[in-house]
């Protein structure tokens, strides 16, 4: 089955968007690696935790026609992405407001500077929708 290694770069890390399902930077890191997925032109949306964005949570990838081709459920996520993610929201919310506003509205200490990392992203962790099931075998 298709494999891809995915890295998080400081740059991802440093362009991402906190709370923000699309261009946090597993989503824009994944991103990169759909092709050799076999992905051509679909897009990542990424809601790892805490339902923001819609009921769903977990790992999905679209079609430029909105349609979800596959998915990771929560369930199925590695607890480290999950974690990782958490800790970028805070850093990014403490990054635009300034640690002494952020520690003296959410009563915690400023979180630390999420670090580059790797990990790997297998077909197999996929559900994939019936109607793109053959297109992926090959």
């Amino acid at each position: 089955m298709k494999e891809a290694e995915v890295k998080v770069t400081r740059r991802d890390i440093q362009k991402g968007t906190g709370r923000n399902c699309l261009r946090c930077p597993i989503a824009e890191a994944i991103a990169r690696v759909l092709p050799a997925l076999g992905f051509e032109n679909h897009y990542v949306w990424f809601e790892p935790y805490g339902g923001m964005c819609r009921d769903a949570l977990g790992l999905e990838i679209r079609d430029m026609c909105d349609v979800t081709v596959a998915t990771i459920s929560e369930a199925r996520l590695d607890y480290k992405l999950v974690k990782w993610a958490m800790n970028f929201d805070d850093w990014d919310d403490m990054r635009h407001e300034g640690w002494e506003a952020y520690e003296k509205r959410t009563g915690e200490y400023h979180p630390l500077r999420p670090e580059p990392f790797k990990f790997a992203l297998r077909l197999s962790d996929f559900t994939i929708n019936a109607r793109v099931q053959d297109r992926l075998k090959a």
